[in-house]
């Protein structure tokens, strides 16, 4: 899944999403025994959990043209490793136009309005289909002026919008594009895999993630939060909810510190709160993170949620690299403890057990969003 938050080292929310504290602890755990990493004792006696099996949901179905998909792969794979080859021609669709460009807006050149021996390749629309056609026709040694009128939309340039653009053009070359032949060499030279099949099956492999991820988020998008209000809390453990408050109150001393603000100034300056609600927004967000974990961990232990190596190696790499932007599973872990990255992983296997355990309704993408709409205006009957 990736829509991972690491909940257990993440700071409030609603207040500084970006503030992260590093670990403390960077102790060991041993893999088979990560259920009890921080609620090793009968949870129970906190919560009531509801019947979480069989909560009802709608996903989309899956219906992508896999050969269309893999047939645009490669044919981008193949035009990314092409070469242009120059040809006394008239420049037409799929070739490369090398030009010298100079545009102005009511005779004013403007920021980014010259280009030397820039490729334009047409059909691309990298440049705008206006522009792209406007070479079609011409060859080397011509000169080409032109106005093109920019539509008003927040798909162009800022300060391009809704005006006209006047354009000097000079051909400096048309080339034909020779694509290389999509071989099983070329796939081991560029792809990094031993076949064409394999590129394939990876794509395929690729389509189906992809896939499996969405539907999960579509899925627990629509029955966590319900599941999470439905608990009966009998009571909190407070000396979790106090290491969080605390924790996360030192991520924001640290950061007022720098900014050289007092608290009360900070609370005030920042979202028009006082101390007192900025406290007690930081305690209400360690009880709700303290909610979760324990419904997590009593669906864990229900469901005898186990994780390998393996396991672990994939979904800490995919935070590292998709959440925090990292380079390598080894920079995360010298972040974070093993403790906590396992705490984050074992919320998104809970949750995605739950979303396994639904009782599911397919239908077409375009069906999706009205389905989920017509399900909550029933709820709320």
């Amino acid at each position: 899944m990736k829509n991972k938050i690491l909940t257990v080292i993440m700071t409030v929310v609603i207040i500084l999403p970006l503030i992260l504290t590093g670990c403390s602890d960077n102790k060991e755990i041993n893999l088979d025994d990560f259920l009890k990493i921080k609620y090793d004792y009968d949870l129970k006696d906190y919560i009531d959990l509801p019947e979480y099996k069989g909560l009802k949901a709608y996903s989309y179905e899956y219906d992508t043209d896999e050969e269309a998909y893999i047939e645009a792969n490669i044919l981008s794979v193949r035009t990314y490793h092409s070469r242009d080859v120059k040809d006394d021609i008239e420049a037409k669709e799929g070739n490369s136009v090398f030009v010298n460009s100079v545009s102005t807006i009511n005779g004013v050149q403007y920021s980014g309005g010259t280009a030397n021996n820039y490729r334009v390749v047409i059909g691309s629309n990298t440049a705008g289909v206006a522009f792209e056609n406007r070479l079609i026709g011409s060859k080397e040694g011509d000169h080409l002026s032109f106005d093109v009128s920019v539509p008003d939309n927040e798909n162009e340039v800022s300060e391009l919008r809704g005006k006209t653009v006047h354009y000097e053009v000079d051909i400096v070359a048309v080339c034909e594009v020779e694509l290389p032949e999509f071989t099983d060499d070329f796939v081991k030279a560029y792809l990094g895999l031993d076949s064409i099949e394999a590129y394939k099956e990876s794509l395929r492999k690729q389509l189906k993630d992809n896939y499996r991820d969405n539907t999960y988020k579509v899925i627990i998008s629509q029955i966590w939060n319900p599941l999470l209000e439905n608990t009966n809390y009998k009571k909190l453990p407070q000396d979790e909810v106090k290491k969080i408050y605390e924790k996360n109150l030192d991520s924001i001393k640290n950061y007022v510190s720098k900014s050289k603000l007092t608290l009360e100034q900070f609370a005030k300056s920042y979202y028009g709160i006082s101390e007192e609600e900025l406290l007690a927004t930081i305690q209400s967000e360690a009880e709700s993170t303290v909610k979760q974990e324990l419904v997590c961990y009593q669906i864990a232990r229900n469901e005898n949620l186990t994780i390998t190596e393996e396991e672990y190696t994939e979904r800490a790499t995919d935070y590292a690299l998709n959440v925090y932007s990292l380079e390598s599973l080894e920079e995360f872990e010298k972040q974070f403890s093993k403790a906590e990255i396992l705490n984050a992983i074992l919320i998104d296997m809970a949750q995605e057990k739950v979303a396994d355990l639904a009782d599911v309704t397919y239908v077409s993408s375009s069906e999706l969003t009205s389905m989920i709409e017509a399900a909550k205006q029933n709820e709320e009957k």
